[in-house]
């Protein structure tokens, strides 16, 4: 009886010792992502773009505008934002909805980015426990969960309320879903056979999530098998597109406008010079990621070159009739046209979905690999993915730099506490004017940045805001002039005659952006203006204005 029940409680734990070992990476992203929110403080303090862009959208969508942010375009998030806002909001009775999250906006973010966390999680715990049950190979499915650790820029996303992080189990679900199909795994019947309408949801999706997807549209080219497949995943892909980033209905010629800018110039957000391509820039873009990034570009190197070998007469019969060489070439070319299109308009976060398919693309090499390889060498799959992870693991660029970001971090943060303390002591000011460039010790700032990237904000939220920090200004280095929450500029000299004593709060990179700043009022004669704080930990200082 007892032995009975003793290999009733073995056959109990190893049946559910699969799922407990999968569920260790996503604990990990949680446990990570919660070390970074309480290392940076409230979103106001760390980052507000695009952060309060979203919230703003969201909040807008939710009272029935359809005229949100489409620069990336980022409308999943959006609506994410907006319904998980609402249902905190049912919580919080009180006060109008608007209001509350106008005077709360940290606590709706935070707890939208622990619903990110709790998402990203249950995203890669899925990805790995279908490829685990419908492959039967758990070191495989645990190997593919560790791709957000390929390098810290990816997962120090957790931290952010953006796009980049809900990559993470996007990438996941996709690249399981691409693993399947070329190893004919996916269900014999239902909705997930029909891969033509799944691909073409998948895509459409991750397009509207940001534009940097657009290298993987290929992916689901080299698995499809007829011209006829490919030509309606192409205009499937279009459709869901166009339903997922809804706000098109209302700005197709803002949004054509939009990217015809992208395309045109040479610059960041459609700037630059209209020559389409800046040689010279495009070749040091390339180089600096070349440098930064040689995980990546060996990862590709050693695709390519397995690629080239698995078409060798010798070998190639041994792969025939296997999808797993068009899949590794549709990585291959991907990733190839994600540093093409990254090296243009270059930021390290662009990368992070080419830093995402790393983990995939050398899971592939890996099985195109054994399948080359005489029949006693297959065993050493299991080797080679405690090998690429241990790599990972002791890369400068992962958990050493993060070791090494988080002191920072937590330092950072600590210096801006300083700064709020001090803030806080001073004596009310007649009004405040906030200068920065993407934080403040004040949240006003980051509700004026919000306001004013969402279209018809000021319409929307104006009235609100000005109620709730009233006498409160943004300045416009561009305008020179200082912004209401009505978007109305007014000139330093107007600023000056109207309020005795005013407070400038400002942080910015250089000496050379407070000298400008400075000399907006010192060249006003009835003004006096004394520096009353500086930290130059965070570059922030705060002014004293006085009418003479």
């Amino acid at each position: 009886m007892i032995l009975q029940k003793t290999r009733k409680y073995i056959a109990f734990f190893y049946q559910r010792l699969p799922a407990a070992l999968l569920l260790l990476v996503p604990i990990s992203l949680i446990c990570l992502g919660f070390q970074l929110r309480s290392a940076g403080g409230p979103f106001s303090l760390a980052a507000t773009d695009p952060e309060f862009i979203f919230l703003f959208s969201g909040v807008a969508l939710t009272m029935g505008r359809l005229d949100l942010f489409i620069d990336q375009p980022g409308t999943p998030l959006q609506v994410m934002e907006g319904i998980a806002a609402r249902i905190i909001h049912f919580f919080r009775p009180g006060q109008d909805f608007v209001t509350d999250v106008m005077q709360h906006p940290d606590l709706y973010l935070h707890i939208i980015s622990v619903c990110i966390l709790l998402l990203v999680a249950a995203g890669v715990f899925l990805a790995g426990y279908i490829v685990y049950r419908r492959t039967g190979n758990l070191p495989a499915a645990l190997f593919l969960q560790f791709a957000p650790f390929v390098a810290e820029q990816v997962f120090s996303t957790l931290e952010r309320v953006m796009i980049e992080p809900i990559f993470i189990p996007f990438f996941s679900l996709f690249f399981a879903y691409l693993l399947l199909d070329s190893l004919d795994k996916l269900p014999s019947q239902g909705f997930f056979n029909r891969r033509v309408l799944v691909y073409a949801i998948i895509t459409g999706l991750g397009l509207s999530l940001k534009f940097n997807f657009i290298p993987f549209l290929v992916l689901p080219l080299f698995m499809l098998r007829s011209w006829k497949e490919k030509g309606s995943f192409a205009l499937l892909t279009a459709g869901f597109f166009y339903l997922f980033t809804f706000p098109l209905f209302v700005k197709t010629r803002t949004f054509y406008r939009w990217i015809k800018a992208l395309i045109l110039h040479s610059g960041v957000y459609g700037t630059g010079k209209n020559n389409v391509l800046d040689v010279s820039q495009f070749l040091s873009h390339l180089s600096t990621m070349m440098h930064s990034q040689k995980f990546l570009f060996a990862t590709i190197l050693a695709g390519t070159l397995l690629l080239m070998a698995s078409y060798l007469p010798p070998l190639r019969q041994r792969l025939k009739g296997s999808t797993l060489p068009s899949l590794l070439a549709g990585m291959l070319v991907a990733e190839m046209l994600g540093i093409l299109l990254v090296a243009k308009h270059y930021s390290e976060r662009y990368l992070i979905p080419e830093l995402l398919l790393v983990v995939p693309l050398l899971f592939i090499c890996i099985q195109v690999l054994i399948h080359l390889l005489p029949e006693r060498f297959r065993r050493a799959e299991y080797l080679l993915y405690a090998l690429i992870v241990f790599l990972i693991a002791i890369h400068p660029q992962t958990f050493r730099q993060h070791r090494m970001y988080l002191p920072l971090k937590r330092k950072t943060y600590e210096a801006k506490l300083e700064s709020i303390r001090f803030l806080r002591q001073l004596p009310a000011p007649d009004a405040l004017l906030l200068s920065s460039d993407n934080w403040s010790i004040r949240p006003e700032y980051g509700l004026f940045f919000g306001m004013v990237m969402t279209p018809g904000g000021t319409n929307l939220f104006g009235s609100t805001l000005n109620t709730l920090y009233p006498n409160s200004y943004l300045f416009k280095e561009y305008t020179g002039s200082f912004f209401d929450w009505y978007d109305k500029p007014h000139p330093a000299q107007e600023i000056v005659e109207k309020y005795p004593a005013t407070l400038l709060v400002t942080n910015r990179y250089t000496k050379e952006d407070f000298a400008r700043l400075e000399g907006v009022f010192r060249a006003l004669p009835d003004a006096e203006m004394q520096l009353l704080y500086e930290n130059e930990l965070v570059n922030l200082r705060i002014y004293l204005i006085r009418r003479k």
